[in-house]
C-alpha cells in the first residue's frame, strides 16, 4: 500500500497542549481502542498522522489510503446498521458531557489549597477526559469523510424525490435539521432576552451604567463568553457582547420577534421533517439513517464546545500552576503531557526547549507505537521526507465543492481565517476561510454566503450556515488560494459552486 501524505487542516492558535490530543496516547493508546472496541472495526489499516506546530498556531497531516479505508469501513457499518450507529452517537454525547461536568467542576475549585501533587493529579484527569472525548470525535468525522455519508444519503433521495418539487438538496437539509440547540443558538436567545429586560426599564442608552442591567451582562458574559474560547482563549468579554445590543436596539429590532421567528424556525422544521418522511414513504431504517446524520452534525459542534470550554478550565488549573513556577501561562502551554508531572512536583523543565517547541515543534503520530517528536530543523526534515500528494498548479476560476446550506448569493470575497481578520468583513461579503470556528461568528453573521476550504456536511460552517440560513459551500479545498480579497463571485450553494466573476 503506497502511502501518500496531504495536508489536512490548519489551525491557528493551537497550543501543544491542545494539539498533543490529536495523538490520541495517554499511557495507553485511546484512538486504537475506540475503534477496535467501541466501533468494533476490525482489519483495517493502521492510523497515522502528523501535527506540525510553528509560531503558536498547527497544521495536521493525513495520510492515504489508510485514511481513506477507515472511512469507508466506518461509513459502511453507519449506513448499513443506523440503530448501532445511533449508540455511538450516544457514546459520543456521554463524554463530552463528561468533559463539561469535569471543567464545571475544575471552574468552581480553589485551585491555591492544592498540594502540588493534587494539582498535577487534577491535571491528569483532565487530559484522560480530553483525549476520551476527543477520540470519539473519529466517528462523526469519519463516517462522513469527505462527504461520503452524505452522498449516500443524497443517492438514496434520488429516487424517492423523483415527481415532486423538492431537490435532492433540499430534501437532505430537512430530513437532517434538528430541533436541538446549540450553546450559541442559546445565548442568542440568552441576549435577546436580556434585552427586553433592558427595554422594560428604559435603560437602552443607559444599560452599561445601570447596576441592574449591568448584571446581567456580567451573568451574560460569564455563562456565554467561553464560547469563543478556543484552545487558547481568552473568549468573549463584556464589550462584544455590549456592542451587540447597542446594534439591535440601534437597528430596532423587537427582541419578542426575533425570538418568536427563531422558535417558528424551529417548529417549521420539524413540520417540513415530517410530512417529507410521509411524503417520501421513508422506513424506519432509512429515518434512522438520516436520525444518525443530524445527530452527527449537531454532535460536531457540542463536542467542540466541550473541548473549548474544557481549554478554559484548563487553562484555570493552569494559572495556579504558573503562580508556583517561573513560568507563564503560554510558557506552559508547550510542555507535554507525559513530562507536566515532573513539571509540577519537581520544577523540571527548560525554557529554551519550550521556546523551541513554540518555533516549530512536530509530533508523528502511529496507531500502537505512540508517537515521535522533533524540533526545529530535524522537523522540517522530517516532514520533508514524507511521500506528499501532488498538487495541481492550474488556473482555476470556478470552485467545487459540496452543498452544506442552500441558495444562492453574489458579492466580494473576505478571506476570515483568524479573529482580527473580521475587522475587514462587511455585511453582503462572501466569507472564505480554511475552516470556521465559533471565534468567527460574528463575521459569519454578516455574510452573503460562507466557502470554505475544508469540513463535510457536519462541519461547523455547515451547521452554523443552517442556523443563520446562509448558503454554504464546504470543501473546495483551496478556496483560500484561489480567491483573494475583493475577488467578485457567485456561490451557487445547491449545486456547491463557486465563481469568479470577471
Amino acid at each position: 500500500m503506497k502511502k501518500e501524505w496531504f495536508r489536512f487542516e490548519g489551525m491557528p492558535k493551537v497550543n501543544i497542549q491542545a494539539g498533543m490530543s490529536y495523538t490520541f496516547f495517554y499511557k495507553k493508546d485511546y484512538l486504537q481502542e475506540y475503534i477496535q472496541k467501541v466501533l468494533g472495526i476490525k482489519d483495517y489499516p493502521q492510523q497515522e498522522l502528523v501535527i506540525e506546530f510553528k509560531k503558536g498556531s498547527c497544521v495536521l497531516y493525513y495520510c492515504s489510503p489508510s485514511i481513506d479505508l477507515l472511512a469507508d469501513k466506518i461509513c459502511k457499518k453507519t449506513f448499513d446498521n443506523p440503530k448501532w450507529a445511533l449508540k455511538i452517537n450516544s457514546d459520543v454525547r456521554k463524554r463530552s458531557n463528561a468533559l463539561f461536568r469535569l471543567s464545571k467542576k475544575m471552574l468552581k475549585t480553589d485551585f491555591s489549597k492544592f498540594s502540588d501533587k493534587k494539582l498535577s493529579q487534577m491535571y491528569y484527569k483532565y487530559y484522560s477526559a480530553q483525549v476520551a472525548m476527543h477520540s470519539a470525535g473519529w466517528y462523526g468525522n469519519m463516517a462522513d469523510y469527505d462527504g461520503i455519508y452524505a452522498k449516500k444519503l443524497l443517492n438514496l433521495l434520488v429516487d424517492k424525490v423523483k415527481g415532486t418539487s423538492i431537490s435532492v438538496q433540499e430534501a437532505l437539509q430537512i430530513l437532517t435539521s434538528t430541533k436541538e440547540l446549540s450553546f450559541a443558538m442559546k445565548e442568542e436567545l440568552d441576549l435577546l432576552e436580556s434585552i427586553i429586560i433592558i427595554k422594560k426599564l428604559k435603560a437602552e442608552k443607559t444599560f452599561t451604567k445601570r447596576p441592574e442591567t449591568k448584571k446581567h451582562i456580567e451573568e451574560h458574559t460569564k455563562k456565554h463568553g467561553w464560547l469563543a474560547y478556543g484552545h487558547e482563549g481568552p473568549g468573549w468579554g463584556e464589550d462584544y457582547f455590549i456592542e451587540r445590543i447597542q446594534t439591535i436596539i440601534t437597528e430596532k429590532a423587537s427582541p419578542e420577534k426575533l425570538i418568536q421567528e427563531l422558535k417558528n424556525k424551529i417548529e417549521q422544521e420539524e413540520t417540513e421533517k415530517k410530512e417529507l418522511i410521509k411524503k417520501l414513504e421513508l422506513n424506519k431504517k432509512d429515518q434512522n439513517r438520516f436520525k444518525v446524520f443530524s445527530q452527527i452534525m449537531f454532535l460536531k459542534g457540542y463536542r467542540k464546545d466541550s473541548m473549548f470550554f474544557g481549554a478554559k478550565a484548563r487553562d484555570y488549573l493552569f494559572s495556579e500552576i504558573v503562580k508556583r513556577k517561573n513560568l507563564t501561562i503560554k510558557e506552559i502551554w508547550y510542555v507535554k503531557f507525559e513530562e507536566m508531572n515532573d513539571f509540577i512536583l519537581k520544577n523540571k523543565f527548560s525554557k529554551k526547549e519550550l521556546k523551541q517547541r513554540f518555533d516549530y515543534y512536530v509530533m508523528h503520530y502511529q496507531a500502537g507505537k505512540g508517537f515521535k517528536s522533533y524540533h526545529g530543523l530535524k522537523g522540517k526534515e522530517f516532514l520533508k521526507k514524507l511521500p506528499w500528494q501532488k498538487k495541481e498548479t492550474k488556473e482555476v476560476t470556478e470552485l467545487k465543492g459540496m452543498c452544506a446550506s442552500i441558495g444562492t448569493a453574489k458579492g466580494k470575497v473576505k478571506i476570515i481565517c483568524l479573529a482580527e481578520d473580521m475587522i475587514k468583513m462587511n455585511k453582503g461579503d462572501i466569507l472564505v476561510s480554511e475552516a470556521t470556528n465559533p471565534e468567527l461568528l460574528p463575521a459569519m453573521k454578516k455574510a452573503a454566503a460562507i466557502v470554505t476550504n475544508i469540513g463535510g456536511i457536519t462541519c461547523h460552517a455547515a451547521i452554523v450556515s443552517r442556523e443563520l440560513g446562509v448558503p454554504c459551500v464546504i470543501g473546495t479545498k483551496n478556496a483560500t488560494n484561489v480567491l483573494k480579497d475583493g475577488d467578485l463571485v457567485e456561490v451557487d450553494a445547491n449545486k456547491g459552486i463557486v465563481r469568479k466573476i470577471k
